[in-house]
C-alpha cells in the first residue's frame, strides 16, 4: 500500500482516507492488497494533530514523518513529529525536530512560539536548563501577545527553580571624560599650604571610552525548605581606550594602563530560620585583582547580611562585612577593612518605589597615609507609569572619606585629606525594545568630587548603553 500526500486536494472527498487507521492497517499482521491512497497534505497533518490528540503518539509520529519523506522542510510536520517523539520519550530528538520547525516557519510566530516552548521542554526534560533558557528566551521574540510573554516568564522562572547553574552576564561601553579617575586641575594645592607643585598629565582627568565586562557562574551545592548553598565565580574588568587629546596630554599613557580586573571565588549560604520574616545570607569569599595588567593585590572576606520582608512590599537590608586586603604591589598596601550598609526599599503609595541606603567604611592600612572612613547615602526612585516606550529610574547620592594622615606629595595635609562625592544617575530601559528577553538600558551617569587636595578634585560624567533581562 503507498499514501501519496498532495499539497493540492484532490477531487472528490471519497478519495480521503484517515490516515492513522492505514497506517495502523499497514502494521497489522494481515496481509494488504496494494493500493495507492491520495490525500492532501493539510488532511495528512490533521489525521496526526488527531491521533496525537487520541494518545496515540506513535502514529501521529509516523503521519508526520510520511509528510516530511515527501516535504522535508514542511514547519507543521516537524512540529507534529517533535510533539509525537516529545509525548514517546525522545527528548534530544524532540529538540531537534522543534528546531527544524521553527527554522522552517519564517513567517508564521505563532508556530514558532509554539516550537521554542516545545524545545524548551524537551531540554527541561533532558535536564539540559541551559538550553532551555536558551529556548524560552527565543519563544519570548515570537510572543504575541501579554499573556503569552508573561508564560514564557513563569516557564523562565520555573526553569531556573530546577536549574543547579546560575548564569550572569553584562556588558556595557561609555565614553567618559574621565577614565582615570584624575584632577580636574592641572596644579596642586592643599588647603592650608602654599606653592605646593603641579600635575603631571598622567594625573589629571583622560578623556577615552570604558567598556565594562562582568559575569558569574554558581552552582546549588545544596538546598533544603529552608536553606541553600552555592558556589560562584564571579569576573569584572573595565577597558580604556583614550582620545587623541588624552594621549597628547599623557604622552606616555595607553588606555590598557587604567585596566581594571577582579575574579573572585565565593561561598553563599542562605538561610531562613523558622518564623523569620526574611533571610539570612552568609558569604565568605577570597579575590584577585589587577590593575593596568598587574597584579594588585588579593583578599579574603566574610560577610553577613540579613533581608526583612515587611507589609505592603517594604523590606529592610542590613549588612555587616570584614575583608582583608594583601598587597602584590607597590602602588597597594595591606589593609583590613570593615563595612556595613542599611537599605529601606519602600512603596510609595501608587506612585512607584524608593530606596534610601546608607553604608559606612572603616579602613586601616599599613600605608597611613591610605588609613580611611567612608560614609555614604544613596536614594534611588522608579515610577510606576511608563513615559512613552521607557522605563525611567533616578538616582542621587553623596559620599564623604576622611584619610586623618594623608601624604599630598612630601606634604602631610594638615587636618587630613577630606572627599565630599556628588553623584546623579538617570537609567532609561526601552521596554518596547526586547530580543530574547532582553531590553536595552542606557545610563547617564555624573561624579563631581570636591577635595582639600586639589590632586582629588575631579569630575565625570559617562553615558552607556548595556542590556537587562525582562525576567
Amino acid at each position: 500500500m503507498g499514501i501519496w500526500i498532495n499539497r493540492k486536494r484532490p477531487n472528490g472527498f471519497a478519495r480521503y482516507i484517515c490516515a492513522a487507521a492505514l497506517l495502523g492497517a499497514s502494521l497489522a499482521s494481515a496481509p494488504l492488497k496494494a493500493e495507492e491512497v491520495r490525500m492532501g497534505i493539510d488532511q495528512a497533518r490533521a489525521a496526526s494533530q488527531n491521533a496525537l490528540a487520541a494518545g496515540d503518539p506513535v502514529a501521529a509520529g509516523q503521519i508526520a514523518a510520511l509528510i516530511l519523506s515527501q516535504f522535508p522542510n514542511d514547519a507543521k510536520a516537524h512540529g507534529l513529529l517533535a510533539a509525537s517523539q516529545l509525548q514517546t520519550g525522545q527528548f534530544r530528538k524532540a529538540r531537534k525536530e522543534a528546531r527544524l520547525s521553527f527554522s522552517a516557519a519564517k513567517g508564521n510566530p505563532a508556530l514558532r512560539y509554539e516550537m521554542a516552548r516545545l524545545a524548551a521542554l524537551a531540554a527541561t526534560n533532558e535536564k539540559k536548563y541551559g538550553a532551555s533558557k536558551f529556548w524560552l528566551r527565543r519563544a519570548s521574540d515570537q510572543a504575541q501577545s501579554p499573556q503569552q510573554s508573561a508564560q514564557v516568564a513563569r516557564d523562565f522562572s520555573a526553569v531556573d527553580r530546577l536549574d543547579p547553574w546560575e548564569r550572569r552576564f553584562s556588558f556595557s561601553m561609555a565614553p567618559s571624560n574621565n577614565v582615570n579617575g584624575g584632577s580636574s586641575s592641572d596644579i596642586l594645592v592643599i588647603d592650608g599650604v602654599s606653592g605646593v607643585g603641579r600635575l603631571s598629565g598622567d594625573a589629571q582627568a583622560l578623556s577615552g571610552y570604558r567598556a565594562t565586562v562582568s559575569g558569574s557562574l554558581g552552582y546549588r551545592l545544596k538546598q533544603t525548605p529552608r536553606s541553600i548553598t552555592q558556589a560562584r565565580i564571579q569576573y569584572y574588568g573595565t577597558f580604556h581606550k583614550l582620545t587623541p587629546e588624552a594621549e597628547a596630554l599623557a604622552p606616555g599613557a595607553e588606555g590598557k594602563d587604567y585596566n581594571f580586573t577582579i575574579l573572585a571565588a565565593e561561598v553563599v549560604h542562605r538561610f531562613s530560620p523558622e518564623g523569620a520574616k526574611g533571610p539570612y545570607t552568609l558569604t565568605g569569599g577570597v579575590s584577585q585583582r589587577w590593575y593596568g595588567g598587574k597584579q594588585l593585590l588579593h583578599s579574603a572576606s566574610l560577610d553577613l547580611s540579613k533581608l526583612w520582608v515587611l507589609n505592603k512590599g517594604n523590606v529592610i537590608d542590613a549588612g555587616l562585612k570584614y575583608e582583608r586586603e594583601i598587597s602584590d604591589s607597590s602602588s597597594a598596601a595591606n589593609a583590613h577593612r570593615i563595612s556595613g550598609n542599611l537599605a529601606f526599599r519602600q512603596r510609595i503609595g501608587q506612585r512607584g518605589n524608593l530606596t534610601e541606603a546608607i553604608n559606612y567604611s572603616y579602613t586601616n592600612s599599613d600605608n597611613f597615609s591610605q588609613d580611611q572612613r567612608a560614609t555614604g547615602i544613596v536614594l534611588r526612585y522608579t515610577p510606576d507609569r511608563d513615559f512613552g516606550p521607557t522605563r525611567i529610574t533616578l538616582g542621587i547620592g553623596y559620599d564623604y572619606r576622611f584619610y586623618p594622615k594623608h601624604f599630598a606629595g612630601l606634604s602631610l595635609v594638615p587636618g587630613g585629606r577630606k572627599d565630599h562625592s556628588f553623584n546623579a544617575a538617570v537609567d532609561v530601559l526601552f521596554t518596547k525594545v526586547e530580543v530574547m528577553g532582553f531590553s536595552p538600558l542606557m545610563t547617564l551617569r555624573a561624579v563631581k568630587t570636591d577635595s582639600n587636595v586639589s590632586r582629588y578634585d575631579s569630575k565625570n560624567i559617562s553615558l552607556g548603553i548595556s542590556l537587562r533581562s525582562s525576567f
